[in-house]
C-alpha cells in the first residue's frame, strides 16, 4: 500500500468510507501511482462484501456490489496498462452482471 496513506475505519483513508478509498486509488492511478493504486483496489476485494454493504459507510448491498465491480474493471484496465493481459482478462471475468 501507498506508505503516505493514514488508516482509516476502512484502513484506506482518515475517517475513510470505501467509497474515498475507491476515489484515492483513482486519483493514485492517474498520477501515475498504478502499484499504489492496485494495492488500495486489492484491499477493498479482500473486505467482507457484509462489511463494506453495512459498515459504518455502506450504503447497502446493491452499491457495494456495484463498487466491487468497478474495482475489479479498475484492476482490469492497470492489468491492461502495463501489458498483463492475461491479469487484465481475469478481472474483467470476475466482474458480476
Amino acid at each position: 500500500m501507498a506508505p503516505d496513506l493514514v488508516p482509516g475505519s476502512s484502513g484506506l483513508v482518515p475517517g475513510g468510507s470505501d467509497a474515498a478509498g475507491d476515489a484515492l486509488a483513482g486519483a493514485l492511478y492517474m498520477a501515475g501511482r498504478g502499484e499504489s493504486a492496485l494495492a488500495i483496489w486489492i484491499s477493498l476485494l479482500n473486505r467482507e462484501l457484509e462489511e463494506v454493504a453495512h459498515g459504518e459507510h455502506g450504503e447497502g448491498m446493491d452499491w457495494a456490489l456495484q463498487l466491487m465491480n468497478d474495482v475489479q474493471y479498475r484492476i482490469g484496465r492497470y492489468y491492461q496498462g502495463i501489458g498483463r493481459d492475461d491479469f487484465a482478462l481475469a478481472s474483467f471475468k470476475k466482474i458480476s452482471a
